[in-house]
Protein backbone atom coordinates (compact mmCIF):
# COMPACT_ATOMS: atom_id res chain seq x y z
CA UNK A 1 0.00 0.00 0.00
CA UNK A 2 1.34 3.39 -1.28
CA UNK A 3 1.77 6.29 2.18
CA UNK A 4 -1.17 8.12 0.23
CA UNK A 5 -3.39 5.25 -0.33
CA UNK A 6 -2.53 4.08 3.53
CA UNK A 7 -3.10 7.49 5.18
CA UNK A 8 -6.27 7.53 3.53
CA UNK A 9 -7.50 4.53 5.24
CA UNK A 10 -6.20 5.86 8.53
CA UNK A 11 -8.45 8.92 8.03
CA UNK A 12 -11.24 6.54 7.17
CA UNK A 13 -10.95 4.42 10.41
CA UNK A 14 -10.49 7.31 12.50
CA UNK A 15 -13.79 8.80 11.20
CA UNK A 16 -15.15 5.75 11.19
CA UNK A 17 -14.48 5.70 15.15
CA UNK A 18 -15.55 9.29 15.76
CA UNK A 19 -19.03 8.52 13.99
CA UNK A 20 -19.63 5.29 16.30
CA UNK A 21 -18.75 7.43 19.21
CA UNK A 22 -20.90 10.56 18.35
CA UNK A 23 -24.33 8.34 17.49
CA UNK A 24 -23.53 6.14 20.82
CA UNK A 25 -23.34 9.56 22.76
CA UNK A 26 -25.59 11.62 21.01
CA UNK A 27 -28.02 9.56 19.99
CA UNK A 28 -30.69 10.78 16.89
CA UNK A 29 -27.31 13.00 15.50
CA UNK A 30 -27.56 14.07 11.64
CA UNK A 31 -25.80 13.66 8.95
CA UNK A 32 -24.55 17.28 8.85
CA UNK A 33 -23.63 17.09 12.52
CA UNK A 34 -21.42 14.31 11.51
CA UNK A 35 -20.31 15.82 8.48
CA UNK A 36 -19.80 18.80 10.37
CA UNK A 37 -17.71 17.05 13.22
CA UNK A 38 -15.67 15.09 11.23
CA UNK A 39 -14.77 17.97 8.48
CA UNK A 40 -16.22 15.92 5.90
CA UNK A 41 -19.11 16.31 3.76
CA UNK A 42 -22.61 14.80 4.03
CA UNK A 43 -21.97 12.71 1.33
CA UNK A 44 -19.05 10.73 3.16
CA UNK A 45 -20.86 10.42 5.86
CA UNK A 46 -23.72 8.17 3.95
CA UNK A 47 -21.26 5.75 2.83
CA UNK A 48 -19.61 5.90 6.36
CA UNK A 49 -22.82 4.49 7.38
CA UNK A 50 -22.27 2.19 5.16
CA UNK A 51 -19.34 0.72 5.54
CA UNK A 52 -20.11 0.81 9.41
CA UNK A 53 -22.92 -1.82 8.73
CA UNK A 54 -20.75 -3.74 6.36
CA UNK A 55 -18.18 -4.21 9.10
CA UNK A 56 -20.97 -5.46 11.52
CA UNK A 57 -21.63 -2.13 13.47
CA UNK A 58 -25.70 -1.85 13.24
CA UNK A 59 -26.61 1.77 13.12
CA UNK A 60 -30.47 2.58 12.44
CA UNK A 61 -31.49 5.26 10.45
CA UNK A 62 -34.56 7.35 11.15
CA UNK A 63 -34.19 9.97 8.20
CA UNK A 64 -34.27 13.16 9.44
CA UNK A 65 -34.49 12.14 13.27
CA UNK A 66 -31.05 10.80 12.71
CA UNK A 67 -28.89 7.87 13.60
CA UNK A 68 -28.87 5.23 16.51
CA UNK A 69 -26.78 2.98 17.30
CA UNK A 70 -27.93 -0.54 17.60
CA UNK A 71 -26.22 -1.77 20.77
CA UNK A 72 -28.45 -4.42 22.04
CA UNK A 73 -29.62 -5.90 19.35
CA UNK A 74 -32.84 -8.21 20.08
CA UNK A 75 -32.46 -11.48 18.46
CA UNK A 76 -35.32 -13.12 16.93
CA UNK A 77 -36.37 -15.90 19.45
CA UNK A 78 -35.50 -19.05 18.90
CA UNK A 79 -38.88 -20.58 19.22
CA UNK A 80 -39.94 -17.98 16.32
CA UNK A 81 -39.36 -18.54 12.84
CA UNK A 82 -38.78 -15.44 10.33
CA UNK A 83 -41.88 -15.74 8.89
CA UNK A 84 -43.55 -15.65 12.06
CA UNK A 85 -41.05 -12.04 13.15
CA UNK A 86 -42.16 -10.41 10.17
CA UNK A 87 -46.00 -11.10 10.68
CA UNK A 88 -46.14 -10.04 14.54
CA UNK A 89 -45.15 -6.89 12.71
CA UNK A 90 -46.94 -6.43 10.10
CA UNK A 91 -50.28 -8.79 9.95
CA UNK A 92 -52.40 -6.40 12.13
CA UNK A 93 -51.77 -3.11 9.74
CA UNK A 94 -51.57 -5.25 6.08
CA UNK A 95 -54.47 -7.51 6.50
CA UNK A 96 -56.81 -6.97 3.41
CA UNK A 97 -60.10 -7.74 4.03
CA UNK A 98 -61.40 -9.85 1.35
CA UNK A 99 -60.02 -13.37 2.66
CA UNK A 100 -58.30 -12.33 6.23
CA UNK A 101 -58.39 -16.37 6.48
CA UNK A 102 -56.25 -17.08 3.55
CA UNK A 103 -54.36 -13.96 4.43
CA UNK A 104 -50.19 -14.36 3.61
CA UNK A 105 -49.19 -13.40 7.32
CA UNK A 106 -52.61 -14.89 9.50
CA UNK A 107 -51.62 -17.99 10.45
CA UNK A 108 -47.57 -17.06 10.88
CA UNK A 109 -49.36 -14.40 13.16
CA UNK A 110 -51.33 -16.57 14.85
CA UNK A 111 -48.66 -19.23 14.92
CA UNK A 112 -46.51 -17.06 16.62
CA UNK A 113 -48.85 -15.22 19.35
CA UNK A 114 -49.04 -18.91 20.69
CA UNK A 115 -45.63 -19.29 21.19
CA UNK A 116 -44.97 -16.24 22.80
CA UNK A 117 -47.87 -15.66 25.10
CA UNK A 118 -47.40 -17.93 27.16
CA UNK A 119 -43.90 -16.61 28.15
CA UNK A 120 -45.20 -13.08 28.46
CA UNK A 121 -48.26 -14.21 30.98
CA UNK A 122 -50.77 -12.82 29.05
CA UNK A 123 -54.18 -14.09 29.31
CA UNK A 124 -55.76 -16.19 26.29
CA UNK A 125 -58.27 -13.73 25.52
CA UNK A 126 -55.48 -11.67 24.09
CA UNK A 127 -54.90 -13.58 21.14
CA UNK A 128 -58.76 -13.90 19.96
CA UNK A 129 -59.25 -10.32 20.84
CA UNK A 130 -56.02 -9.54 18.95
CA UNK A 131 -57.14 -11.26 15.65
CA UNK A 132 -60.29 -10.16 15.88
CA UNK A 133 -58.59 -6.33 16.15
CA UNK A 134 -56.33 -6.85 13.15
CA UNK A 135 -59.19 -8.43 10.95
CA UNK A 136 -61.02 -5.23 11.64
CA UNK A 137 -58.60 -2.74 10.80
CA UNK A 138 -57.96 -2.42 7.20
CA UNK A 139 -56.00 -0.35 4.56
CA UNK A 140 -56.68 -2.49 1.00
CA UNK A 141 -60.24 -1.90 -0.32
CA UNK A 142 -59.84 -4.12 -3.12
CA UNK A 143 -59.21 -7.49 -3.58
CA UNK A 144 -55.40 -8.74 -2.71
CA UNK A 145 -53.92 -11.05 -4.84
CA UNK A 146 -51.29 -13.84 -3.93
CA UNK A 147 -48.84 -13.19 -6.18
CA UNK A 148 -49.32 -9.07 -4.61
CA UNK A 149 -49.52 -10.58 -1.24
CA UNK A 150 -46.05 -12.16 -1.73
CA UNK A 151 -44.75 -8.64 -3.24
CA UNK A 152 -45.93 -6.97 -0.59
CA UNK A 153 -44.16 -9.42 2.13
CA UNK A 154 -40.68 -8.43 0.23
CA UNK A 155 -41.30 -5.08 -0.24
CA UNK A 156 -42.16 -4.82 3.94
CA UNK A 157 -39.46 -6.91 4.34
CA UNK A 158 -36.51 -4.90 2.42
CA UNK A 159 -38.08 -1.52 4.56
CA UNK A 160 -37.85 -3.78 7.99
CA UNK A 161 -34.06 -4.74 6.92
CA UNK A 162 -33.11 -1.51 4.23
CA UNK A 163 -32.31 -3.46 1.85
CA UNK A 164 -32.26 -2.50 -1.95
CA UNK A 165 -34.82 -4.50 -3.89
CA UNK A 166 -34.37 -5.93 -7.64
CA UNK A 167 -37.91 -6.54 -9.21
CA UNK A 168 -39.77 -6.49 -12.26
CA UNK A 169 -42.33 -3.56 -12.64
CA UNK A 170 -44.89 -3.01 -14.75
CA UNK A 171 -45.68 0.35 -16.15
CA UNK A 172 -49.34 1.17 -16.88
CA UNK A 173 -48.17 4.46 -18.68
CA UNK A 174 -45.91 2.32 -20.81
CA UNK A 175 -47.64 -0.80 -20.69
CA UNK A 176 -44.27 -2.59 -20.41
CA UNK A 177 -41.83 -4.51 -18.06
CA UNK A 178 -39.00 -3.19 -16.75
CA UNK A 179 -36.03 -4.68 -14.30
CA UNK A 180 -35.24 -1.73 -11.61
CA UNK A 181 -33.22 -1.54 -8.57
CA UNK A 182 -34.86 0.42 -5.79
CA UNK A 183 -34.13 1.98 -2.57
CA UNK A 184 -37.91 1.29 -0.35
CA UNK A 185 -38.68 4.26 1.66
CA UNK A 186 -41.96 4.36 2.55
CA UNK A 187 -45.67 2.56 1.58
CA UNK A 188 -48.37 5.05 1.39
CA UNK A 189 -51.98 3.89 0.92
CA UNK A 190 -54.44 6.04 -1.14
CA UNK A 191 -57.46 5.62 -2.58
CA UNK A 192 -57.83 1.87 -1.61
CA UNK A 193 -54.48 0.88 -2.81
CA UNK A 194 -50.86 0.63 -1.79
CA UNK A 195 -48.28 2.58 -3.40
CA UNK A 196 -44.35 2.40 -2.44
CA UNK A 197 -42.26 5.74 -2.91
CA UNK A 198 -38.68 4.34 -3.52
CA UNK A 199 -35.48 5.99 -4.61
CA UNK A 200 -35.30 4.12 -8.33
CA UNK A 201 -31.78 3.32 -9.74
CA UNK A 202 -32.81 3.37 -13.42
CA UNK A 203 -34.21 7.02 -13.17
CA UNK A 204 -31.99 7.83 -10.94
CA UNK A 205 -35.23 9.88 -8.66
CA UNK A 206 -37.05 8.71 -6.22
CA UNK A 207 -40.64 8.01 -7.62
CA UNK A 208 -43.87 6.08 -6.77
CA UNK A 209 -45.02 2.78 -7.31
CA UNK A 210 -47.93 0.76 -7.04
CA UNK A 211 -47.61 -2.42 -5.27
CA UNK A 212 -49.73 -4.30 -7.34
CA UNK A 213 -47.90 -3.75 -10.38
CA UNK A 214 -44.78 -5.85 -9.24
CA UNK A 215 -44.60 -8.07 -10.96
CA UNK A 216 -40.99 -10.23 -9.40
CA UNK A 217 -38.96 -8.69 -5.78
CA UNK A 218 -35.74 -10.10 -5.17
CA UNK A 219 -33.99 -8.90 -2.10
CA UNK A 220 -30.62 -7.69 -2.38
CA UNK A 221 -27.72 -8.09 0.21
CA UNK A 222 -27.16 -4.09 -1.16
CA UNK A 223 -28.26 -1.76 2.09
CA UNK A 224 -29.52 1.41 1.71
CA UNK A 225 -31.00 4.59 3.69
CA UNK A 226 -33.25 7.39 3.16
CA UNK A 227 -31.10 10.31 2.95
CA UNK A 228 -31.81 13.16 5.35
CA UNK A 229 -32.91 15.83 2.63
CA UNK A 230 -35.77 13.68 1.82
CA UNK A 231 -38.87 14.64 3.12
CA UNK A 232 -42.39 12.52 2.77
CA UNK A 233 -44.56 15.34 3.40
CA UNK A 234 -42.52 17.37 1.06
CA UNK A 235 -42.61 15.22 -1.28
CA UNK A 236 -46.44 14.24 -1.53
CA UNK A 237 -47.46 18.00 -0.72
CA UNK A 238 -48.46 18.87 -3.95
CA UNK A 239 -49.21 15.61 -5.74
CA UNK A 240 -53.46 15.29 -5.29
CA UNK A 241 -53.18 11.50 -6.10
CA UNK A 242 -50.64 9.19 -5.32
CA UNK A 243 -50.25 8.21 -8.88
CA UNK A 244 -49.88 11.70 -10.45
CA UNK A 245 -46.54 12.02 -12.78
CA UNK A 246 -44.12 14.05 -10.70
CA UNK A 247 -42.63 15.91 -13.62
CA UNK A 248 -46.00 17.37 -14.18
CA UNK A 249 -46.51 21.08 -13.74
CA UNK A 250 -48.21 22.71 -11.12
CA UNK A 251 -52.22 23.53 -12.12
CA UNK A 252 -54.31 25.91 -10.47
CA UNK A 253 -57.73 24.86 -9.91
CA UNK A 254 -61.20 26.67 -8.99
CA UNK A 255 -63.94 24.74 -8.13
CA UNK A 256 -67.77 25.91 -6.67
CA UNK A 257 -69.47 23.12 -4.51
CA UNK A 258 -72.74 23.39 -3.63
CA UNK A 259 -74.50 23.30 0.41
CA UNK A 260 -75.18 19.95 -0.03
CA UNK A 261 -71.45 18.51 -0.27
CA UNK A 262 -69.60 21.64 1.27
CA UNK A 263 -69.27 20.30 4.49
CA UNK A 264 -67.42 17.25 3.33
CA UNK A 265 -65.34 19.12 1.33
CA UNK A 266 -64.45 21.25 4.58
CA UNK A 267 -63.88 18.16 6.67
CA UNK A 268 -61.60 16.35 4.27
CA UNK A 269 -57.65 15.92 4.77
CA UNK A 270 -55.65 17.20 2.25
CA UNK A 271 -51.95 16.66 1.67
CA UNK A 272 -52.33 20.61 0.24
CA UNK A 273 -53.31 23.36 1.72
CA UNK A 274 -56.43 24.70 -0.50
CA UNK A 275 -58.06 28.06 0.41
CA UNK A 276 -61.51 27.81 0.66
CA UNK A 277 -64.40 30.62 0.65
CA UNK A 278 -68.19 30.45 2.03
CA UNK A 279 -70.52 31.64 0.45
CA UNK A 280 -73.59 32.86 1.70
CA UNK A 281 -75.92 30.25 0.75
CA UNK A 282 -73.94 27.63 2.24
CA UNK A 283 -71.37 27.18 -1.02
CA UNK A 284 -67.79 26.96 -1.37
CA UNK A 285 -64.87 28.30 -3.80
CA UNK A 286 -62.32 25.70 -3.37
CA UNK A 287 -58.73 27.25 -4.76
CA UNK A 288 -55.86 24.41 -4.64
CA UNK A 289 -52.28 24.58 -7.15
CA UNK A 290 -51.60 20.28 -7.69
CA UNK A 291 -49.55 18.41 -10.03
CA UNK A 292 -51.79 15.87 -11.19
CA UNK A 293 -54.88 17.08 -13.77
CA UNK A 294 -56.12 13.35 -14.16
CA UNK A 295 -56.30 12.41 -10.42
CA UNK A 296 -57.69 15.74 -9.85
CA UNK A 297 -60.43 15.57 -12.08
CA UNK A 298 -60.95 12.17 -11.40
CA UNK A 299 -61.86 13.23 -7.86
CA UNK A 300 -64.08 16.53 -8.70
CA UNK A 301 -66.43 14.70 -11.17
CA UNK A 302 -67.24 12.31 -8.27
CA UNK A 303 -69.36 15.12 -6.83
CA UNK A 304 -71.48 15.19 -10.62
CA UNK A 305 -74.09 18.08 -10.37
CA UNK A 306 -73.01 19.25 -6.80
CA UNK A 307 -69.67 20.92 -8.41
CA UNK A 308 -69.07 23.19 -11.39
CA UNK A 309 -64.96 23.32 -12.44
CA UNK A 310 -64.34 27.24 -13.03
CA UNK A 311 -60.88 27.26 -13.84
CA UNK A 312 -58.38 27.09 -15.69
CA UNK A 313 -60.74 27.32 -19.08
CA UNK A 314 -59.05 24.79 -20.55
CA UNK A 315 -60.24 22.29 -18.12
CA UNK A 316 -63.61 23.79 -17.80
CA UNK A 317 -64.09 23.26 -21.91
CA UNK A 318 -63.02 19.61 -21.58
CA UNK A 319 -66.01 18.82 -18.60
CA UNK A 320 -68.53 20.77 -20.53
CA UNK A 321 -67.47 18.79 -23.68
CA UNK A 322 -67.71 15.50 -21.31
CA UNK A 323 -70.90 16.47 -20.50
CA UNK A 324 -72.38 17.19 -23.34
CA UNK A 325 -71.13 13.78 -24.68
CA UNK A 326 -73.15 12.02 -21.96
CA UNK A 327 -76.08 14.02 -22.82
CA UNK A 328 -76.02 12.71 -26.41
CA UNK A 329 -75.13 9.25 -25.77
CA UNK A 330 -78.29 9.10 -23.01
CA UNK A 331 -81.14 10.86 -25.28
CA UNK A 332 -79.70 8.12 -28.20
CA UNK A 333 -80.51 5.13 -25.79
CA UNK A 334 -83.86 6.80 -24.32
Amino acid sequence: MDPMSQTRSLKTAERLFLITQKISRNKGITAPELAKACGTSVRNIYRDIKRLDEIGVQVLSKGREGYYLVENVTQIPSQLNAEEYLAMALFPYLSDGRAPHSHLFRQAYKTALEKILPSLKYPKEFLDTSTFMSERIRIQTTPVTKEMNFSMQRVMESILRQVTIRCIYHSMYRDAESDRMIDPYYIVPRGGHLYLIGYCHTREKVLTFRLSRFREVELTSKRCFIEEDFDIDRYLSDLWGIGSKEDEKPTTFQVWFSPAVARYIKEESYYQDPEITDNPDGSILFAVTVRGVDEFLRWFRQYGTHAELLKPEKYRRQIANEIEEMRNRYRANV
